[in-house]
C-alpha cells in the first residue's frame, strides 16, 4: 500500500476509536497518519504547489488532533508562509493556527 493509502486506513481507524471514547489511541492513530501523509507530501515534485498545500493541510491537521501542536504548528506555519495564492486554504491554515493557539491558551495572531 502507500503511505496515503495508509494513512487513510489510519485516519479510519482513528475516527472509529475516536466514537467510543479511546482518546489516547485515537490521537496516536491520527498522529501515525499524520507521518504517513507528511512523507508522502515530502516526495511531492515541489512545482506541485496546490497538492502539496492541500495535502500539507491535511498534515497540520491530523497533528492537530493527535494533540501534537508543535508540529501541527510548524506545517501550518510553513503553509501561511509560503501561499501560492490558494485563498479557500489559506483561510484554512489560519483556522488551524487560531485552533492551535487557543489550545495552547494563547490570544491567536489577528495580523495576516
Amino acid at each position: 500500500m502507500s503511505d496515503y493509502t495508509d494513512s487513510l486506513d489510519k485516519i479510519a481507524q482513528a475516527e472509529a476509536t475516536a466514537a467510543i471514547d479511546n482518546w489516547p489511541a485515537a490521537r496516536r492513530l491520527w498522529r501515525e497518519a499524520a507521518v504517513l501523509q507528511e512523507r508522502m507530501v515530502a516526495g511531492l515534485p515541489p512545482e506541485r504547489h496546490y497538492t502539496r498545500t492541500t495535502y500539507g493541510l491535511s498534515v497540520a491537521t491530523l497533528y492537530y488532533r493527535a494533540g501534537e501542536l508543535d508540529d501541527a504548528q510548524r506545517i501550518a506555519e510553513e503553509l501561511a508562509v509560503r501561499g501560492y495564492g490558494i485563498r479557500d486554504t489559506e483561510d484554512k491554515v489560519h483556522e488551524l493556527l487560531t485552533k492551535i493557539a487557543e489550545a495552547r491558551g494563547e490570544t491567536p495572531d489577528a495580523t495576516r
